[in-house]
């Protein structure tokens, strides 16, 4: 009784200082290959099911030459609609990179934990420059905002260090904005490339997790299936505080590797953070 009763106390202290408690939301990042023509019911179920347990899905390499990567984002949702949330989703509109490398983004978030502040873009300052310029969107969670950014870079054969090292000037471009970055980067985590970060006063985050699925596994022992780390979240240190992070391996052995890259040759990545109360 006295626990509670302190407990009530401190939180009135707070609301009357103006302090408020930090709260946490998720976001997962997948690059799930071609999606909208590549993918069967079955397949966009399991999807689901990883799905479901976070409150905002970032989602690259939706097909932007045909409809059907569009109608396979809006299955995802009203899949989403069915586990007793409401959903709601945004698509982009086709990149302006060569016709070969074009792709849609997609965001998809649990209205119940967030909601869309204005309409996503996609980012015109950087369509010169980037071959899929990123896909952004504002969320609010209660009283606080924030923003992220949906990014895919070229290929690591075509050396998207340039890229990369332009799409870290969103901070800067957006100075008002909590921003996180999510996506496919084309360059391990562990690359020295990214000691940049420290300079810009940003963190990148899951570190050294294996995203990408080869196509056999080199033994016969389980979890030789994984390879490189190229899927991970950049933020800004002070803005954000990101509680955990990692990559979701739904393969765990080798059998499953032909499933598992039925899905997608990558594997998804969240993150769960806190927006510091004030």
């Amino acid at each position: 009784m006295k626990i509670a009763r302190l407990l009530l106390t401190v939180c009135f202290a707070m609301s009357i200082y103006g302090f408020t408690y930090a709260q946490e939301v998720s976001i997962l990042s997948w690059n799930i290959a071609h999606l909208g023509k590549t993918k069967s019911p079955e397949e966009i179920e399991f999807m689901c099911s990883i799905m479901q347990g976070y409150d905002i899905i970032a989602i690259q390499e939706v097909v932007a030459n045909d409809p059907a990567g569009a109608r396979a984002v809006a299955q995802i949702s009203d899949i989403l609609n069915r586990s007793g949330s409401k959903w709601d989703y945004k698509v982009s509109h086709p990149t302006t990179g060569t016709s070969q490398q074009k792709e849609r983004y997609a965001f998809i978030w649990n209205t119940a934990i967030v909601k869309i502040n204005g309409r996503p873009w996609l980012d015109e300052s950087l369509a010169d420059i980037v071959c899929r310029e990123p896909y952004l969107a504002r969320f609010n969670m209660g009283e606080q905002s924030f923003l992220i950014a949906n990014y895919h870079s070229i290929p690591h054969s075509k050396k998207p260090q340039w890229e990369n090292k332009q799409v870290l000037q969103l901070p800067m471009l957006y100075p008002n904005d909590k921003i996180l970055i999510a996506g496919d980067y084309n360059i391990s985590s562990t690359d020295k490339f990214w000691d940049l970060l420290n300079d810009q006063h940003l963190q990148l985050t899951p570190f050294g997790d294996k995203s990408t699925l080869r196509r056999a596994c080199t033994s016969n022992n389980d979890f030789t299936y994984s390879n490189h780390a190229i899927d991970f979240f950049i933020y800004e240190k002070a803005e954000l505080n990101v509680v955990k992070s990692s990559v979701i391996d739904y393969v765990g052995k080798c059998e499953h590797l032909n499933f598992a890259r039925s899905i997608s040759d990558h594997l998804p990545v969240f993150c769960t953070f806190k927006i510091p109360g004030h």
